[in-house]
This record gives structure tokens, C-alpha cells and sequence, in this order.
């Protein structure tokens, strides 16, 4: 039996609080910054104004968000999927609240890592990388797609580990970015 649309939105909730978690729970360890977990009702009642909320914000530095999405076609294709309207909603989140020091946290599913990528003021930098690399580069692609046919940006992901904008190796070590994915792999692999 197919899973109704709420169904759907509920069953992806959850996953993606288990990501979000993974997540909160490194940097809570290994950096000293304060960071705390949105609550439900901050991001519903930011949806309604348009906005997207980051996960995860900071007591001691404000001005530092981030964002935690979780690839799990990359596990099949090799690519992360960077989605237009969630920049989109991301700048106009962080416009609102002088939020100008916002990351996202990819965690793919082909090795587990976690990968993160600094949006830039407004989150500028970020999107105006992956334009240009879908113009540079023939293995980068911007598509209409996704759940809702919006557009998306698909970075092999040996790529967007070379992007100007992946600042993964400032924030863990690769030890750490190891051990991170052996737990991600255990609590995110699908069955």
C-alpha cells in the first residue's frame, strides 16, 4: 500500500531529524559554540512565511546557522543534489534575521561523510558556485526535479569536495569525518 502524501511528510520528518541529530551531536562535542536544535514550531512557523530555518543555531556566535540535508540517491548516483528553493528560502530566513554565516551539513549516503559548504552572505557564494560549475564543468548539471520539480543543482560529489565553498576540512578532521560516517551508516542506512 502506497503511503499517503502526510504519511510521507511525517515518515522524512523523522528521518531527517535523525540526520539533523548526527549532526548536532559532533559539533556540540567537538566545538564549544553553543549549538542547539530549531524547534518544530520555529521551522513550521517560518514555512508559513516563506522561509526555510536552519536546524541548527548558535547561542554564542548568533550569527552562525546550519542547515543539515541528507543525500541518500547519492548512495546510487555519485551526486548531491543542491535545491534552488532551499537557498532560496535559506537567504530569505537569514536576510530577515541578519543570519549572514549560514552552512550546509550534506551527509550522502555513498561514504557517510558529512560535508560542509559555506552559503556566503545571503548564501550567495554557494549559488553562484554551482552556477558556474554547471557551466563549466559537462559532469555538473542544473535539472528540474526533486519531489516537487524545482530546480537543483547535481555535483558529482568528488566535485563538490573541491568546491571554494566546502569548508568541511576547517570544521573536523578527517579522523573525525571517519568516525562520524561509521555512526551515520549505521543510523541512516536504509534496510
Amino acid at each position: 500500500m502506497e503511503e499517503s502524501p502526510q504519511e510521507r511528510f511525517q515518515r522524512m520528518a523523522k528521518e531527517a531529524h535523525e540526520s539533523e541529530d548526527l549532526v548536532y551531536h559532533y559539533l556540540t562535542v567537538k566545538h564549544d559554540m553553543g549549538f542547539h536544535l530549531t524547534p518544530q514550531d520555529k521551522q513550521k512557523e517560518g514555512t508559513k512565511k516563506g522561509w526555510h530555518v536552519p536546524d541548527i543555531q548558535s547561542h554564542k556566535r548568533t550569527q552562525t546557522t546550519i542547515e543539515v540535508k541528507e543525500d541518500i540517491r547519492c548512495g546510487k548516483t555519485g551526486n548531491l543534489a543542491f535545491e534552488s528553493d532551499c537557498l532560496e528560502r535559506l537567504k530569505a530566513w537569514s536576510v530577515a534575521h541578519s543570519k549572514p554565516n549560514m552552512f550546509l551539513a550534506y551527509i550522502n549516503h555513498k561514504d557517510f561523510h558529512v560535508d560542509f559548504f559555506q552559503c556566503g552572505h545571503d548564501v550567495d557564494r554557494l549559488r553562484k558556485e554551482l552556477e558556474w560549475l554547471c557551466v563549466l564543468r559537462p559532469d555538473c548539471k542544473e535539472v528540474q526535479g526533486g519531489d516537487q520539480g524545482i530546480k537543483l543543482w547535481i555535483i558529482p560529489l568528488a566535485v563538490a569536495r573541491s568546491m571554494v565553498s566546502c569548508v568541511t576540512s576547517s570544521i573536523m578532521s578527517h579522523a573525525d569525518n571517519v568516525g562520524f560516517s561509521i555512526i551515520a551508516k549505521i543510523k541512516l542506512q536504509k534496510k
